[in-house]
């Protein structure tokens, strides 16, 4: 470890603490955390729409056009709850496969300087 501490005129430069740490988040954890707010958001949106296609039902007054747009708009969500679920599965597959953990990828900053 001592090849990589900084040095000046020889001595070697040792941070407190160790190496320092502050500053952005690595792109993982961002990624993570965005990967996992974007399943909610999906999640709440296709609840929603189911609860719009059952209110759609209720209110088609027997009408068979209107009943299976309904039909349809439910069978959709039902579609996407199912490839969200899916999505989660293969991304936590390959997480556990790799057996990478997304907030310890090592990704630098770009160079991003500490203020």
């Amino acid at each position: 470890m001592e090849k990589l501490a900084l040095s000046i005129s020889g001595v070697p430069i040792h941070a407190p603490g160790g190496i320092p740490t502050e500053g952005t988040n690595t792109i993982s954890s961002v990624l993570g955390v965005a990967f996992g707010i974007l399943i909610v958001v999906a999640i709440i949106a296709a609840l929603i729409y189911i609860v719009w296609g059952a209110i759609d039902w209720i209110t088609s007054e027997g009408d068979k056009q209107k009943v299976n747009q309904a039909r349809t708009k439910i069978g959709f969500a039902i579609l996407g709850l199912f490839i969200i679920f899916l999505a989660f599965l293969i991304v936590n597959i390959i997480q556990q496969f790799f057996g990478l953990n997304p907030s310890s990828i090592p990704f630098s900053n770009g160079g991003v300087g500490h203020h």
